[in-house]
Parts: C-alpha cells; sequence; structure tokens
C-alpha cells in the first residue's frame, strides 16, 4: 500500500496534479508540481498547520537537507534511485515527532528538504544525529533558526499556496466566541 501511495505521489507530482494522500496513517500530505527558475520543484506540504496555540510552541524552524547521491540534470531524483529512498523519507518525515511538526517537503536542484517546526533546536540536532547513524549512507545535514512567527513557512505559502493563508489566521479564543 506504502509503494501505491508513493507511486500516486510521484505520478500526480511529474503530471503536474495536486492530489491529496494519507501515507501510513499520518496526516494528510497536499502534493503539487511547480516550476521555479525553470526547474521543477515538488511539493509535499502538510493539509492543515498546527493550531496557532500550537505554533507558539514551536518557534524554531529545523531544515533536513537531504543531497541526492544519483540526480537527473534537471534536478530531480533518478527514478530507481528515488524508490530506493521511500524508507529514509518516510523517517525524514517523522524524525521530529514529538518534539515537532513536519510543515513542508521540497525537491529542487539535486536535493530534498524537509522543513519542520520545533520547540528547540538542541533537541532538534541530537535527534538529527541520532538519525543520521542509521542513515550513512546518505549526504544528510540540519540547519536550525529562529522563527517564532513561522515567517518563512508563511511567505512559502504566499508565494506557492496564495488560497491557503487562511491557516494563518489566529483562531478566535475562547472570550471571542462567547460574546
Amino acid at each position: 500500500m506504502f509503494y501505491i501511495a508513493m507511486a500516486v505521489i510521484i505520478v500526480a507530482a511529474y503530471v503536474g496534479y495536486i492530489v491529496w494522500v494519507e501515507i501510513r496513517g499520518q496526516r494528510m500530505w497536499v502534493v503539487s508540481q511547480h516550476q521555479y527558475e525553470g526547474f521543477p520543484l515538488l511539493l509535499r506540504r502538510v493539509e492543515r498547520l498546527p493550531f496557532p496555540s500550537r505554533r507558539r510552541d514551536l518557534p524554531v524552524l529545523a531544515v533536513i537537507t537531504h543531497t541526492f547521491a544519483k540526480r537527473l540534470a534537471n534536478g530531480l531524483p533518478e527514478p530507481d534511485y528515488d524508490d530506493s529512498l521511500c524508507e529514509l523519507d518516510l523517517t525524514l518525515m517523522s524524525a521530529m515527532r514529538g518534539i515537532g511538526s513536519t510543515v513542508l517537503i521540497e525537491t529542487f536542484g539535486g536535493k530534498r528538504h524537509y522543513y519542520y517546526y520545533v520547540s528547540d533546536s538542541r533537541r532538534a540536532e541530537l535527534r538529527f544525529r541520532s538519525l543520521k547513524e542509521n542513515s550513512d549512507c546518505e549526504e544528510l545535514t540540519i540547519d536550525c533558526r529562529p522563527d517564532a512567527t513561522w515567517d518563512f513557512i508563511y511567505k512559502y505559502f504566499k508565494h506557492f499556496f496564495p488560497d491557503q493563508l487562511w491557516m494563518f489566521d489566529p483562531l478566535p479564543s475562547k472570550a471571542d466566541t462567547e460574546q
């Protein structure tokens, strides 16, 4: 079942469809393809961002970058190589579970970036070190930086998903709904 879902993601992305896919009981993901600087940009984003109250607890943007060992001239991974990355992809999708939330996965220019918002960079880096020890055959790096306002992902959504900016609106407080 997992491989069928991954095939749907890959085919949909290559032909430019936007699809919603649930992978192994995880959250729903929206998959889309765009052109950026003349090259394909494949995106997977969560269907819904965490509620604003949860976002306050996740003030750090952590980005794990996977540099492909085998890529095509357009920057996408070679198909057979990409198929071999399924388990690593699932591991990276959920790498920050318990300390943060995965919000976006971007494939572009010979790399795949996994964007998370986490509670603190030290815990994310420790989690990453543990994960990297088990994935020594692939080139993985991590970068953490403060982003308490979620400005990075807001700008990303504004550019690629402008119809989804409603997710950044704060929810009404309990006091507001009781009036």
